[in-house]
């Protein structure tokens, strides 16, 4: 089914739609948030939010934009409120029992046995995160891509809707330059 056909199914709520979006779309929703939130039943839930955002917004598609870029964004921008919720509560869990509130035998949320291990790596995580979600959409997705699917470059070409190599080679080299950038990795340069 052709994209404008599956649009305008999910726009007129037509089983046919639904069908097709999950049996094509559905492993590319899911791959993204399991990448993002890296747990398998988080990546469900987010996954299954994304599906429904994705089939109740299909009329804010624009036509002649890439579906999968489209849908990329709406993945990305429900993983990442989902993870905001997840920190703040278990935040908010932590907190309590670092103030004695909750006995630490119930705190369920919070990993007690090295509770500033699970916050450094949540707020590394987070920011890591918010650093994909700054880069332009194209670099994101390509860096996405190569990051979450280990696709080549010929793959990602197909993925973002026949781009050039070179494109795919320029968005790939200017976001890891960013993430790198960001991050403050410098690279060494080998010695002749």
């Amino acid at each position: 089914m052709e994209v404008d056909t599956l649009i305008e199914h999910l726009i007129l709520n037509k089983r046919e739609g639904h069908n097709e979006l999950h049996s094509q779309y559905f492993d590319f929703i899911f791959r993204h948030a399991r990448f993002i939130v890296k747990n398998r039943e988080d990546a469900e839930e987010v996954a299954n939010d994304a599906y429904l955002k994705i089939k109740d917004n299909a009329g804010d598609f624009k036509k002649g934009s890439l579906f999968t870029t489209w849908m990329y964004e709406i993945v990305k921008n429900t993983a990442l409120e989902f993870l905001e919720k997840k920190n703040a509560k278990k935040r908010k869990t932590y907190d309590q029992t670092l103030e004695g509130n909750e006995p630490l035998h119930k705190t369920e949320e919070a990993d007690l046995n090295h509770p500033e291990n699970v916050l450094i790596d949540q707020e590394n995580y987070s920011a890591f995160l918010a650093a994909i979600k700054k880069l332009p959409v194209k670099q994101g997705i390509a860096y996405t891509f190569k990051m979450i699917d280990d696709l080549t470059n010929p793959e990602i070409m197909i993925e973002m809707g026949g781009i050039t190599e070179a494109s795919v080679k320029s968005y790939l080299f200017k976001a890891k330059k960013t993430m790198e950038e960001t991050f403050g990795v410098v690279k060494k340069r080998k010695k002749k």
